[in-house]
């Protein structure tokens, strides 16, 4: 953390500390919570547990936290830092980036990769729902214990799978794969595995698929 992050110590934000979004330095925009995405309706569309960094030179902060209350003592502290040097180049963030703006965060994606030198042009591609073969239905919340229904469309008779990967791309349970009809199909997936053992909590993507059109969607797992 000291030596390739430029970091000499984390601090947490406590349950009383509302993160409503950061403020970019060296040309960073700023970086707002989607309020949509909060996990826990209880924080009212605010973050809780950011991470407060102690910065080590050559690392520079990119971002600091905006807190709902002002008075917060972690009002302005260090949440965002990168590292650039001739033979490191990183950034690290004290927040989860998913939880934050979708179009301010692609802008910051894409800033770290100026920074990179490594430029990369990020789009969204745009497909009209009239001519969209498979639409998978957005979930709320994401977060499931024991069962998360996945809601799709289907536009045309096609075959159609939906499977579950793990964070590191692995298949875990495949949930349908066979031909549909047009319609509006839910399919269950129980948390476990294709061997019908209970999948570890954490981070899955749903991945609804026919022929070259493929859409994912994350789900987290807790207990």
């Amino acid at each position: 953390m000291y030596d390739y992050f430029g970091i000499s110590g984390v601090d947490l934000s406590s349950l009383t500390d509302a993160f409503v979004g950061a403020d970019g330095h060296f040309s960073y925009p700023r970086l707002d919570v989607d309020s949509a995405k909060v996990p826990i309706p209880g924080w009212n569309g605010t973050m809780r547990w950011i991470e407060a960094f102690s910065v080590v030179p050559p690392a520079e902060t990119i971002f600091t936290m905006d807190m709902e209350n002002d008075t917060s003592t972690f009002e302005e502290a260090v949440c965002g830092i990168r590292n650039l040097t001739d033979s490191v180049k990183t950034v690290f963030f004290g927040f989860p980036l998913y939880y934050m703006d979708s179009v301010q965060a692609r802008q910051v994606v894409q800033k770290v990769m100026d920074d990179f030198e490594e430029p990369v042009l990020i789009e969204e591609k745009k497909i009209s729902e009239n001519t969209q073969l498979i639409r998978l239905i957005e979930n709320y919340p994401n977060l499931f214990s024991q069962k998360i229904s996945i809601n799709y469309h289907i536009g045309r008779n096609t075959r159609v799978s939906v499977k579950v990967f793990n964070i590191a791309g692995q298949l875990v349970s495949v949930l349908y794969d066979d031909w549909k009809k047009p319609g509006v199909y839910i399919d269950i997936w129980n948390g476990r595995t294709s061997t019908n053992s209970e999948a570890a909590n954490g981070i899955y993507f749903i991945r609804l698929q026919s022929g070259d059109e493929s859409i994912m969607r994350k789900i987290v797992k807790i207990r």
